[in-house]
Parts: structure tokens; C-alpha cells; sequence
């Protein structure tokens, strides 16, 4: 008898067993299919695609024996282009358009017992390039530099030039022309770009470029500027009230900074002691030691150009040689009075105030001392002395200027230039007084028309004389004498029309072709010459030896009075009277 428990046992363990064999079984039949799966994966053509850099598509084949039998693309549209294999990149056989989605179709075909398989999957073909700095400056040395949005293969100027770019590699920078080396150059060129070898070019956009501008320069002297100059042309100190002091410093300022300066090369006229210093990357300024530059001197400097000259750190430079100008201002009129007083050309002398130093220097040449002028002689001519004005500029100041002039070997024309300044202030130095008398001409043209000579407070001549006719008038006014001839044949026309060609003697102008000369004349003392005022050729010769350069010459209508040497008690009255200056009298006439 077997017992229940017994039974139940034998049951269980049927059971499990069963369990077990159908598990194993599961899983053989699991193995089976992943054995099959896994040489169905290796045997059955597949394809992955992936972008390409330089084709369309690039394609990795998987299967036994896969090979493609035919690729193309569908544009939108329905247009389909075929494609070419090289190397597993995918080429299209004619241009496709820019930035649109295109369907690659790929056929691949595995071992011949299977079936070719079709693969579809949607591709973009590279955007349209478009330029992101359109407006660009190009550093001296290197080429322009075109950036653009989309990478591109090919670049090419429509015009200007024919400058174009293949790139190995697609690239979104492109360097295009040749290197720039010149400051101020620039240029718009209209350039066209393709995406791929395989792509429509993009649309011709326009890119305008500049290199670096030439390096300029200013000139400003102490805090007033003066003037400012281009590299092609010359700057011309502008209108300034500032005072420009022999010694004011100057001051270039430069553009850009400089990394190459070298002053020494900075040419200087008229050329005085001085130094350069810098003051900044762009300032520097030349300080003149000494006295500096007389007045009214034209200055101007010269800057070297070309590489050779100041250089910018950025590498531009000075295209030409550049001028920068600018002139120290005249002196006061009042100085140049007092000067010449003390030297004797003028009728009058001057005392500076008690106390007051009298420098022999240029900055009181724009800040007198202060002082007095008085009349030289007891018995100067009124017509004379109502000619003089202190420290304005005056007929009698003219005069004085020339006869200094022509003593001191200048040219004759009455400026206080700066060769007048610096030999006048030379000869103060020196005490090179003026050895010449004051010699003073008064023609009447009161009939009988008479010439009156003063000279040092006397008349020493008296004589007739003739003037203009109608027509042909003599200059009015007070004058002074510019041109001596001992002799000459004045030739010109009469007012009726008729030529001459007159010797004469012993010639003095003061206007134009008017002078006091010698002529023979049956009479004298009514209107007969052609302007001038003649004299007999024997009296002339007296007047010619008594003038000179500078002599005063006035001429008076008909009415006026004669010429009388004061009386004792005017001179004393004219003698006492002075004229008192002071250092703040700078006023220029």
C-alpha cells in the first residue's frame, strides 16, 4: 500500500520537470531567432546617412555584398537628378538650388537571392551665403577678408578685377585679392559665392573695403590752433587773436599714435635752438630755447613721409611729405617806434620812464617799457609833426622802417618784417645810431609852386618848382622816397597823347612814377611836368645830396600855406611837448 504523501511527491517532481523543459525550450527557440536575426542584419543590405562637408550626402553601406545601384535626389517640384558615388559621397551630376529640402532615393542591392532594398530620406542642400561684414577695414599687409554665413568652396569678384578663391575645404572665412599694403586705399567689389562645388552660386552682394586712413597731423601752438594738414596738401596757420610768442611752444598732434617718431628728421625753417619732447603717443611738442623767432617770422615744418617717416602703430603713415605752417605775430608798432628813436631815425627821441628797465628783448617787443617821445628839434614843421601818431603806424614810422632798411643792406619796402626786427634789435644792441640827418621835402602847389627842404631843424633849401598838369597831376599827400637814380631816361606819354623819353638828373621817388628830380626848364614855379616835381638840375643836385631812402615828400594843393620854421616861442612850446607811453600800450597801427 503506498501512502498518499508518497503520491503527492512523485506528482510534484513530474511537474517541475515539465516546467524546466519548456523553459529550455523557450529559450533555444529565442536563440534560433536571434541567430537569425542577427545573420539577417549581417546579410540584408542597409544604408545610414550622414552630412557631408563637400557632397550632398555622405553614405555607410551594411549587409553582405551591399552595394548602391542607383541614387538620385527629387527637388520640390518633382525634378529628380541623378547622383554620383565616389567613395560613398554623394555628388549630384548638375547644380541643385540653395537652402531648400531635397528626397534622397537610394536603391541598394545585397547577395543576389535577396531583393534590392529602396532607402528615402530627406536631405538640405547648404544655404544661400550671404556676406556678415560687408564693411570691413583691412589691416596694412594682410588681404580682405570675406565672413559668411553658410561655409562656401568658391568665391569670385564679379567687378572690379577678376580676383576669385578655391577653397580645398569649405571654409565661412575667405581672404580674397591681394595683400594691402598702401594707408587710404578702398574699393567695392561685388562678389558671388557657391556654398558647394555642386550648388547654384548665391546671389552678388556688394562688399566695400578700406584699409587703415594715411596718418594726418595738426598743429596748435600753446593752446590756440593754428592750422591742420593732409598728407597731400600744405595747412596754412588760420586766423587766431592768440599772440604766437617767438618762443610759444608748438605742438604736432598726430592722428593716430605713433610707434615711429625720430624728431631729429623733422625739418624746421627758419631753424632755431629748441628740443622736442613727448607728451603723449600722438603729442609732441618743440620748445625753443634762446630768443626763438623774430616777429612776424613765417615757420614752417616739414614732416617726412613715405614708411620711412613717423609711423603708427596701426603701420599708416605719411603719404607725402607734410607742411605745417604758422607765423609768430607781429610786434607792437610802439617797440618798433621806441627802437628806432633811440637809433635816430625818426624826428622824435625816446626816454623810458624812471625806473623802468629798457630789455633789448623780444617779449618787449609785445610788452614795451613804459616812456616818453619828445620832438628831437625846437622848430619842427607842423606839417610834420601833425604826421606822427605814437604807437600807431604812420607815414613817418614808414619812412624811418626804409631808411633803416636801406642802411642795414634789406630790401626797401617799408615792412617791419623779421629782418627788420632782428637787425633792428642787433643794432640796438650795438648802438648802431643812425648817422644820417632827418631830412624833410614840402612842395606847395600855390603858385609860384615852391619846394622847402628842412634837415635837422633848419630849412636849408628853398627853390620854384614845377608839378603836374591837368592830367597828369602830382601825388598829393606825404610820401616816402623809395628809388634814387642819379640819372635816367624817363620815358612815358603825355596827357595829350605824345611820347617822350627826357633825360634827367638827380632822381627821388616817393609815388609810383612821381619824384622829385632835376630837368631844364626856360621857368619854374607853375604845373609843366608829367607828375613829377622838377627842379633845376643845379638845385636838384643839392636836394639829391641832402635825401635818402625814406625821406618824407609832401605834396599840397594850390591855397596851401608855405613851409615857415616856427617862431623861438613856438619852438619852445613844441619842444616841451611829449608824448607819455606806458607798458600796456600795444597797440599796432
Amino acid at each position: 500500500m503506498v501512502s498518499q504523501t508518497s503520491v503527492s511527491r512523485r506528482s510534484h517532481r513530474h511537474r517541475s520537470k515539465l516546467g524546466q523543459r519548456l523553459l529550455w525550450g523557450l529559450v533555444f527557440t529565442m536563440g534560433i531567432l536571434v541567430m537569425f536575426a542577427g545573420v539577417g542584419w549581417l546579410v540584408f543590405p542597409r544604408a545610414t546617412v550622414k552630412t557631408s562637408p563637400i557632397a550632398l550626402a555622405q553614405v555607410q553601406l551594411g549587409g553582405v555584398n551591399a552595394h548602391m545601384t542607383n541614387a538620385s535626389v527629387d527637388l520640390p517640384g518633382g525634378t529628380s537628378v541623378a547622383l554620383v558615388d565616389r567613395q560613398n559621397q554623394l555628388w549630384p551630376t548638375r547644380l541643385l538650388p540653395s537652402g531648400v529640402p531635397v528626397q534622397l532615393n537610394l536603391t541598394i542591392q545585397g547577395p543576389n537571392w535577396l531583393p534590392p532594398r529602396v532607402f528615402h530620406q530627406t536631405v538640405m542642400t547648404p544655404g544661400v551665403p550671404r556676406l556678415t561684414n560687408p564693411d570691413q577695414s583691412v589691416t596694412l599687409g594682410n588681404q580682405v577678408k570675406l565672413n559668411w554665413s553658410e561655409s562656401v568652396v568658391a568665391v569670385q569678384t564679379l567687378k572690379p578685377g577678376t580676383w576669385s578663391a578655391q577653397l580645398s575645404q569649405p571654409s565661412t572665412l575667405v581672404t580674397l585679392g591681394p595683400a594691402q599694403s598702401t594707408p587710404g586705399t578702398e574699393g567695392t567689389w561685388y562678389v558671388q559665392a557657391q556654398a558647394r562645388s555642386w550648388e547654384a552660386p548665391g546671389p552678388v552682394q556688394a562688399v566695400q573695403w578700406h584699409t587703415i586712413p594715411w596718418l594726418t597731423a595738426s598743429l596748435s601752438i600753446g593752446t590756440a590752433t593754428r592750422g591742420t594738414g593732409s598728407s597731400v596738401g600744405t595747412s596754412s596757420s588760420g586766423a587766431s587773436k592768440t599772440t604766437v610768442l617767438p618762443t610759444s611752444p608748438v605742438t604736432v598732434r598726430w592722428s593716430m599714435p605713433l610707434s615711429q617718431a625720430n624728431p631729429s628728421q623733422w625739418v624746421m625753417t627758419p631753424a632755431v635752438p629748441g628740443q622736442w619732447i613727448k607728451d603723449s603717443s600722438t603729442d609732441w611738442t618743440f620748445h625753443p630755447s634762446g630768443s626763438g623767432w623774430a616777429p612776424d617770422t613765417p615757420i614752417t615744418l616739414t614732416l617726412p613721409g613715405g614708411p620711412q617717416g613717423p609711423r603708427a602703430a596701426s603701420g599708416s603713415y605719411l603719404q607725402q611729405d607734410l607742411q605745417l605752417s604758422w607765423r609768430i605775430s607781429q610786434a607792437t608798432t610802439l617797440r618798433l617806434q621806441q627802437w628806432l628813436a633811440e637809433l635816430g631815425y625818426l624826428p622824435v627821441t625816446w626816454t623810458p620812464a624812471a625806473g623802468v628797465a629798457n630789455p633789448t628783448t623780444w617779449s618787449s617787443a609785445y610788452q614795451p617799457p613804459a616812456g616818453s617821445f619828445s620832438w628831437r628839434f625846437n622848430n619842427t614843421p607842423t606839417p610834420l609833426t601833425n604826421l606822427w601818431q605814437t604807437g600807431w603806424w604812420n607815414v613817418v614810422t614808414q619812412g624811418a622802417v626804409m631808411q633803416f632798411e636801406h642802411q642795414h643792406g634789406l630790401t626797401v619796402d617799408g615792412i617791419a618784417g623779421p629782418q627788420v626786427w632782428t637787425a633792428l634789435k642787433t643794432a640796438v644792441l650795438a648802438n648802431q645810431v643812425n648817422t644820417t640827418p632827418y631830412s624833410y621835402v614840402y612842395v606847395s602847389e600855390t603858385q609860384p609852386e615852391t619846394l622847402w627842404l628842412w634837415q635837422n631843424g633848419q630849412i636849408i633849401l628853398t627853390t620854384k618848382a614845377n608839378t603836374g598838369v591837368t592830367g597828369a597831376l602830382t601825388k598829393l599827400g606825404t610820401h616816402p622816397v623809395f628809388e634814387r637814380l642819379p640819372f635816367q631816361v624817363m620815358k612815358g606819354r603825355n596827357p595829350n597823347g605824345q611820347s617822350y623819353a627826357d633825360p634827367v638828373s638827380w632822381i627821388n621817388y616817393f609815388w609810383g612814377s612821381d619824384a622829385v628830380h632835376g630837368f631844364v626848364r626856360a621857368s619854374y614855379g607853375f604845373p609843366q611836368s608829367a607828375g613829377c616835381v622838377e627842379l633845376p638840375p643845379s638845385v636838384a643836385h643839392q636836394a639829391y645830396l641832402n635825401l635818402h631812402y625814406g625821406s618824407l615828400v609832401t605834396v599840397m594843393p594850390p591855397g596851401s600855406q608855405p613851409l615857415v620854421a616856427p617862431s623861438a616861442s613856438t619852438s619852445t612850446s613844441t619842444s616841451t611837448s611829449t608824448t607819455t607811453t606806458t607798458s600796456a600800450s600795444t597797440s599796432q597801427g
